[in-house]
């Protein structure tokens, strides 16, 4: 089974449209989005009205009525901890505000009772104050649910984003997201990738083709290592130069094999040719050139592959002579 990574240095280089292109080109190879902070690969690939659902034990994917579209299945993905507050077990002593070191919990007076319109029996101690915890502060360490003499604090797994997988007209298809402000996206990552492993070692498909985030950061590392080839997408501008550079260092740090695209080669032939001369250095291979064509971005706003919207687009022989060269090359 081979592993072939699509990823970018910077967004925009047009790293997305190329996936989908592969995976027309493949037919019947496992997709996966890793993009997971702005997974978007589902919106060219998904045919419009929903996809036929699929699903395996092993994967554990579950219908969900709150899934993107019909025929997506969806579940949930945990990790770390929340805490949850219990305020009839509160006594507002305050030692969990005292305990807190990302300053997550802060005190307020508590409210005073209504009237009771008859004694009780027992009443509840009264409460100096009470907690208001900000989630997005927190980190779950748990030192408040200890200190707590209450147990009115306690820790569960904390929700932080969904995994999907649907049938596209390519093959299967696993892509994730995650929940605003949430920032363990190598871990979703790490998990779309096994879960895609899984689904090619059933369905006894020989290929994986993922679609990666942009940068050099967190979610890229987990969706590198392990792989067998990285297709880095670059456009002739300085940035791109440059975040082209950081990301074939980051393929030697993990001995991964990497090949560079260069799109909208002909806005900047000189500098296109600066790129060529350092891969030619550093002895990586430049899969090939794709023009600047503006039916990409209208066949985007289509939700089409450039492909399906104009099926005579210049830069679709050189996609199809980039792809034929990346099965030939020897990873």
């Amino acid at each position: 089974m081979k592993q072939i990574l699509i990823i970018s240095g910077k967004g925009g280089t047009g790293k997305t449209s190329l996936t989908a292109e592969f995976a027309r080109l493949a037919q019947q190879a496992v997709i996966a989005d890793c993009d997971v902070d702005a997974a978007n690969l589902s919106l060219l690939l998904l045919p419009e009205g929903g996809a036929a659902p699929f699903g395996s034990a092993r994967s554990r994917s579950v219908p969900s009525s709150s899934a993107p579209s019909e025929g997506t299945h969806q579940e949930p993905f945990y990790s770390g901890f929340a805490v949850v507050y219990d305020a009839d077990q509160c006594t507002g002593c305050g030692l969990c505000a005292q305990a807190c070191r990302f300053d997550a919990i802060s005190t307020r007076p508590a409210e005073a009772p209504a009237p009771a319109l008859k004694p009780e029996p027992e009443p509840a101690p009264a409460r100096a104050n009470c907690i208001t915890i900000d989630h997005l502060s927190c980190e779950g360490c748990g030192a408040c649910v200890d200190v707590c003499p209450n147990g009115a604090l306690t820790l569960r797994d904390k929700p932080v984003g969904h995994l999907y997988s649907a049938h596209t007209d390519y093959g299967p298809m696993i892509w994730g997201e995650l929940g605003i402000a949430e920032g363990t996206s190598g871990k979703l990552v790490a998990q779309i990738r096994r879960q895609a492993a899984c689904l090619a070692e059933e369905q006894e498909l020989s290929l994986i083709i993922t679609d990666g985030p942009p940068g050099i950061g967190c979610p890229v590392i987990a969706s590198l290592s392990g792989i067998d080839a990285a297709v880095v997408v670059t456009e002739p501008s300085v940035s791109g130069c440059h975040d082209l550079q950081r990301t074939l260092e980051l393929c030697a740090h993990f001995e991964v094999t990497p090949f560079v695209v260069i799109n909208k080669w002909d806005l900047n032939p000189d500098m296109t040719q600066e790129i060529r001369a350092s891969c030619e250095e550093s002895n990586i291979t430049v899969l090939g050139y794709i023009p600047f064509d503006p039916l990409f971005p209208k066949a985007l706003a289509a939700g089409k592959l450039l492909s399906q919207y104009a099926p005579q687009a210049k830069p679709l022989k050189e996609i199809e002579a980039i792809w034929h060269q990346l099965k030939q090359a020897n990873f």
